[in-house]
């Protein structure tokens, strides 16, 4: 039945379109509106309305957890760091779940490798990884999505400080590698690396997505119509 199609592609439609919309306004926000807080509320308002189980582990949490990368770029700043997990798990234990984790840095100075006045002002997006999995996760019980899904959002933001972690700095990362600092503006992959630790080690995910900014290069090699994809899975 024709009518009933489009019924329900123009429903399914307006759920994306309002999810999508709901990212780009998290992105656009600026820093002082949308920050660590509004990251960890914006999470726990999806989990409430969607009734999906959450956990928002605190810095203690993340201390007693020894997630030293995710710490070592929260060093330097007021805000205190935060890793949210969410669940989705309609198919209960039948199912390995995929695990979507998102880059949180609401702010990214560059740390003491502090980037150029060019292109800072756009650094209030640097968490847009992290704001895809909440709209990904606003979505999955309203499309009823027979799939078993993991979300995480390692949040801080990367700031210039006195106890900001230094070039040559050592720490050591959730999993047990210890990591050298060799440009403190590479923080995306060392929040990111104890997320997916903690995924592997907590759900053992038949599969990993992470959703990050490495817009620089990626603009340079393909424009801003297309992102990069690099992955070990050619299916995926």
């Amino acid at each position: 039945d024709i009518t009933r199609l489009q019924k329900y592609d123009l429903d399914e439609g307006l759920k994306i379109g309002l999810a999508v919309n709901q990212v780009r306004d998290l992105v656009n926000g600026p820093h002082n509106l949308v920050h660590v807080e509004t990251m960890s509320d914006k999470a726990k308002e999806i989990a409430a309305k969607n009734k999906l189980k959450i956990k928002v582990l605190d810095k203690k949490q993340l201390e007693k957890l020894k997630m030293g990368a995710l710490l070592g770029v929260n060093q330097g700043s007021k805000q205190e760091a935060k890793l949210v997990v969410l669940e989705y798990l309609p198919l209960g234990k039948r199912q390995e779940p995929i695990a979507i984790i998102g880059k949180g840095v609401v702010f990214d100075t560059g740390g003491v490798n502090i980037k150029p006045t060019i292109g800072i002002t756009e650094m209030h997006m640097d968490m847009a990884g992290g704001a895809v999995v909440l709209g990904i996760f606003s979505l999955l019980k309203e499309l009823d999505i027979k799939q078993n899904v993991i979300g995480l959002i390692p949040l801080t933001d990367n700031s210039v400080d006195a106890a900001s972690m230094k070039p040559s700095d050592i720490i050591t990362s959730y999993s047990g590698k210890t990591i050298e600092i060799g440009n403190t503006d590479a923080e995306g992959r060392l929040i990111l690396c104890d997320a997916i630790s903690y995924a592997v080690k907590n759900y053992k995910p038949s599969a990993i997505i992470d959703l990050a900014t490495l817009t620089g290069a990626c603009i340079v090699a393909l424009g801003d119509q297309m992102a990069g994809l690099f992955g070990n899975n050619d299916r995926m």
